[in-house]
């Protein structure tokens, strides 16, 4: 409807009016006439013509990307970053056919702990030799080309399995793409499922899905991948003091020993027997009798399944002489009762269990090195008691980003968190875990109490609010059991400075061989991101400086390769993050000199057209000087700025008292290279008249089992800042 034309209901209009709006069509054919139609397209009177829309700002794509490990290089030339420390280093990683840069200060996770880009490289923590090429190697991507051990079995138990899964998570910054955060496992979704059909105690075994009483090579055999003997017998590489030693050993894929990850479904932990506690002693000595910390007194027949009283049901008992499914253990410190819930409880033939963890190979075929286990069964603590057991299931955070101008986006700041607890008569209080970037204090940030005492089922707790103030997300939370304070009334906190001034302080204590019952802090693996509300508008960046211990650092490293305290984390270098986006509330409190967004320079851009050729290689021991000689090219010229050529050389030294030779490296860190060029009257070392690159030196790889001797190389690699690589073997080296 024209706004100008009166309508029926309008109010009476004074004489003028109309003359006025008869002079106003008047004047309109007048300009209309004089300008030929020119303001025909005008807008009508009291129609503004629409603002121009700005275009939308160029900002970082986010990326989520899941695969196999295709390649992994540790950046020891710094060539990506600066590290503080040579546990924070970066690199690079390919996967799904994408280079993708590890930023200095990664810490990853993987499924059951944490760990540093850099140790991943780490070969003590894995029984297996180094690459071929003497370069450091994670023994998990498809590039990796491992040597076969040296002691141990000979077959290759690496090169029999498949490469390993990584998701990362991060922005496409000025062209690179960069890492926010990286989950490795050998698959993520690697699972299984089946009832105990034997126990193989002497090797630590859980078999599955076979003959009821009889442990075949064909039943799925199930290991704990346990390092300290939490629970069971610990596990480690040969050579090690471990209880039971495992060729192909990868201590990178632990159970976490410090959580319930080894357990019943209501969060109790559970244990493999060290000993057969049906053997008879005089047989077996070693591998038959009674476990203390994992007695067969904790796992009751019918119909001694007792409940957990008033107000929640009673327990199906099963048949008489049959074990437990469902039971309540018996209060601590009672001399008269049969089970005891300061020790775990073990498992027996019959127990339903889903497993996961790594498939490994050993002499008598493959097996499971898992990481969890539950058992399905719903094992109990007495009301109101300590200690009870608490397990995280399920945890998700959002990151709340804000906008940017001109790209609407959703965003949230909800939280949920999903677990079971063994005492449903208390309440569990649910914890943000806040580092000091600096001092790696830990605050803890109450988030929400969860009620789980049921229905539908007793012992699970859910806390999944429709909304809240839950910012900024954590890298870990923590689930605190009110039966740790002993009362139901009030919130239950940690030991520190956070908790209310209202609340009561928990007293930690220790049970079931070193865990710290009433409580599961663990990591987060799934943080929401914003997305775009209108489909087919440019994407908005994943904002990975809201999260502190990306953008802050999360204090000093306490990861398994760190005795004591490690080097002090710091923020993401390079960053995921650009402008137009902005530095996080927090920085001004939490992190005041850290590089605000857009201030950290942009990530290398890698040269894709550089190649380098290896020249020469002399090798010359004569009165045991080890002098070695490596002539090499670079396509690029000489004066392109930044090149430098790095050498790693890697050979076979013999231990002179046990005759095995091992495979050790000129050093950890690849050695610079030279630039010269052939000089006028003297020998010629270029190929050409351009400059070449030179290492010349003496003494080059010690032999570090029979020190003043040196082993000659076997292989030769050199690499270019610029990305390029050249490996030669022991068939181009000359020795004299």
């Amino acid at each position: 409807m024209n706004r100008l034309a009166p309508t029926r209901d309008a109010a009476p209009r004074p004489s003028g009016w109309l003359t006025g709006l008869a002079l106003a069509a008047a004047s309109a054919t007048l300009l209309l006439g004089l300008h030929g139609g020119a303001l025909a397209a005008k807008a009508p009177p009291g129609v503004f013509p629409p603002a121009p829309v700005a275009a939308a700002p160029a900002v970082p794509l986010q990326f989520d990307i899941v695969g196999f490990i295709q390649e992994a290089s540790l950046d020891t030339a710094s060539t990506i970053c600066n590290a503080s420390h040579p546990l924070l280093r970066g690199g690079l990683l390919k996967v799904n056919g994408r280079e993708i840069v590890v930023p200095c200060n990664t810490i990853l996770q993987m499924p059951a702990t944490s760990l540093t880009w850099a140790e991943l490289f780490d070969p003590s923590l894995v029984d297996a030799s180094g690459g071929t090429s003497g370069t450091p190697v994670t023994r998990l991507a498809l590039a990796d080309a491992i040597t076969a051990p040296v002691t141990g079995s000979a077959y290759p138990y690496n090169g029999v399995l498949p490469s390993y899964e990584v998701r990362v998570q991060g922005n496409v910054v000025k062209g690179r793409y960069i890492a926010g955060l990286i989950f490795i496992s050998q698959q993520s979704l690697n699972a299984g499922f089946g009832v105990i059909n034997c126990i193989d105690y002497a090797n630590g075994e859980l078999h599955v899905g076979g003959a009821a009483g009889v442990c075949a090579s064909s039943d799925t055999r199930v290991r704990i991948n346990d390092p300290v003997g939490r629970f069971g017998q610990s596990h480690g590489k040969p050579g090690s003091t471990a209880d039971l030693k495992e060729a192909g050993y990868d201590r990178r894929l632990t159970a976490d020993t410090d959580n319930p990850t080894i357990k019943a479904e209501t969060g109790y932990p559970m244990c493999l027997p060290r000993k057969n506690p049906f053997g008879k002693v005089a047989d077996d000595p070693v591998h038959n009798g009674f476990d203390p910390l994992c007695p067969q007194g904790n796992r009751p027949r019918a119909p001694y399944c007792t409940s957990l009283g008033d107000p929640f049901p009673n327990f199906a008992q099963p048949a008489t002489g049959q074990y437990c499914h469902t039971w309540t253990m018996d209060p601590p410190d009672c001399a008269t009762c049969t089970t005891d819930p300061t020790q775990q409880a073990p498992f027996v033939i019959g127990d339903p269990i889903d497993y996961a963890g790594t498939l490994k190979v050993d002499a008598t075929g493959p097996y499971l090195s898992a990481h969890t286990i539950t058992a399905h069964l719903g094992i109990y603590t007495t009301p109101g008691t300590r200690p009870s057991y608490v397990a995280l299931e399920e945890t998700l955070q959002g990151t709340g980003s804000l906008p940017i101008a001109n790209l609407p986006q959703e965003s949230t700041s909800r939280v949920k968190i999903e677990g079971m607890v063994s005492d449903p008569s208390m309440m569990v209080d649910l914890y943000a875990v806040d580092v000091d970037p600096v001092t790696g204090t830990t605050s803890e940030r109450l988030l929400g109490t969860a009620n789980p005492s049921g229905p539908p089922v007793v012992g699970r707790f859910r806390f999944k609010p429709n909304a809240g103030a839950y910012l900024p997300a954590t890298r870990e939370l923590r689930a605190v059991s009110r039966s740790m304070c002993g009362d139901n009334a009030i919130v239950c906190a940690m030991p520190g400075t956070s908790q209310p001034f209202w609340s009561n302080v928990a007293q930690p204590l220790a049970f079931a061989n070193g865990l710290i019952a009433g409580q599961y802090r663990a990591p987060d693996f799934d943080f929401i991101f914003a997305e775009p509300t209108v489909v087919g508008d440019p994407m908005v960046p994943a904002n990975f400086q809201d999260l502190p211990f990306l953008y802050c650092g999360s204090g000093p490293l306490g990861t398994m390769t760190v005795n004591g305290t490690g080097p002090v984390v710091g923020q993401l270098d390079p960053a995921p993050w650009d402008t137009p986006m902005i530095d996080p509330v927090f920085r001004s409190t939490l992190c005041p000199t850290a590089r605000s967004v857009g201030s950290l320079p942009p990530p290398p851009r890698r040269q894709l057209f550089d190649t380098v050729t290896i020249v020469t290689a002399n090798y010359d021991n004569k009165a045991l000087k080890g002098k070695l000689s490596v002539v090499a090219t670079d396509s690029l010229p000489s004066n392109t700025n930044g090149l430098q050529l790095y050498i790693q050389v890697s050979g076979l030294a013999f231990d002179p008292n046990t005759g095995l030779g091992t495979v050790v490296s000129l050093s950890s860190v690849p050695q610079p290279m030279s630039l010269v060029r052939n000089v006028a009257g003297s020998p010629a070392v270029c190929p050409s008249a351009s400059p070449c690159w030179v290492y010349d030196a003496t003494g080059v790889i010690n032999n570090p089992a029979d020190p003043g001797f040196f082993a000659a190389p076997i292989s030769i690699t050199v690499t270019s800042n610029m990305g390029a690589r050249a490996t030669i073997d022991s068939t181009r080296i000359t020795v004299r």
